[in-house]
């Protein structure tokens, strides 16, 4: 939001010019909107309008559960402002929405395309469960067994052989990077039921993860499998066909 407080008054008229001789950086005060007595009531009206729309609101509530930091908060304002349609002068939906889902989309794809090969084809059967199983939440065995049935024929090389505890640290990874999130057994969740990384000894480790959510969308997947450079051939083709045996036929 913005202030309506004496700012106006100092950024206006002819005060601009004196003020810039007298910094001691030399740097001229900058106009922040302009001096409207008004304009700070229209401009919070206009924000407030924007965020309390569904649309808005979901993928604001989205982009916050991937990184919610002063930092992360300040370059979606200043994306949604570079959105912003110059004529009329005041924030919309649209801009906040452009913006946030953007940054998303770059941030998720950036993060997944940078991985290791066994946490792409984690990431990718994760997508498969809930393509072709229709599953929204999904535990870790669900994951294990879809890899499984993934890495056919030695598939997948070294990543369709990995044992659980390779899998049981690569998990961690991806939800070390926010791209999953999941409940622990035995463990409260962390903020909003986000991940704890922390699970009870002694009852094998990666079985009391549960309820595990990809943050990913399955076309974000998709990009990010293209982009990555140590994937292994046809594995873009999983994410479109159910069956392993036709995706492979060609490799």
């Amino acid at each position: 939001p913005v202030d309506g407080g004496e700012y106006g008054g100092e950024c206006g008229g002819e005060e601009r010019g004196g003020g810039a001789a007298a910094s001691p950086t030399g740097i001229e005060p900058a106009l922040v909107y302009p001096p409207d007595p008004g304009f700070a009531a229209r401009w919070n009206e206009a924000v407030d309008a924007a965020v309390a729309q569904v649309g808005v609101d979901h993928t604001l509530r989205a982009y916050e559960a991937l990184e919610c930091t002063p930092r992360a908060a300040s370059d979606l304002a200043l994306f949604a402002l570079a959105c912003m349609d110059r004529d009329k002068g005041l924030i919309m939906a649209k801009d906040i929405m452009v913006a946030s889902q953007r940054l998303l989309g770059d941030t998720y794809v950036r993060a997944l395309s940078g991985v290791s090969t066994l946490e792409l084809c984690m990431v990718v059967a994760m997508s498969r469960l809930h393509r072709f199983r229709r599953k929204a939440v999904f535990n870790f065995n669900h994951v294990e067994d879809e890899l499984k049935n993934m890495a056919a024929n030695d598939f997948l090389g070294d990543a369709g052989r990995a044992r659980a505890p390779t899998l049981s640290r690569a998990f961690e990874g991806l939800l070390a990077m926010g791209l999953v999130e999941a409940q622990t057994g035995g463990v409260g969740a962390g903020l909003g039921g986000a991940v704890t990384l922390r699970r009870s000894r002694g009852h094998g480790g990666h079985k009391h993860w549960r309820e595990i959510q990809l943050l990913l969308t399955d076309e974000e997947v998709a990009t990010a499998v293209g982009k990555h450079p140590n994937k292994p051939a046809g594995l873009s083709e999983l994410l479109t066909h159910e069956g392993v045996r036709q995706t492979t036929a060609g490799c």
